[in-house]
């Protein structure tokens, strides 16, 4: 998907809504979301931005910080 929102920005706001519903101890969506921030750091934020208040402060809390694209959800090791 990280690819994908590259090619059609359009969608970064449905992807970033998207991102609590992955996660768990094996997905890497988290991770893969840092490509994203980096590539498209401008629509990223804003699609970060947009979020309601509540979710915004979560995902930026237990997600992804668009400040320096810092991860902080990660899978668990195998």
């Amino acid at each position: 998907m990280a690819k994908a929102v590259l090619l059609v920005p359009k969608k970064m706001s449905v992807y970033v809504e998207f991102a609590p519903e992955t996660l768990n101890p094996e997905e890497d969506y988290a991770v893969q979301m840092k490509a994203v921030c980096l590539g498209n750091h401008k629509g990223f934020a804003q699609a970060v931005a947009g979020l309601p208040t509540r979710d915004r402060d979560w995902f930026i809390g237990h997600i992804l910080n668009p400040k320096g694209c810092r991860v902080l959800a990660f899978p668990e090791a195998d």
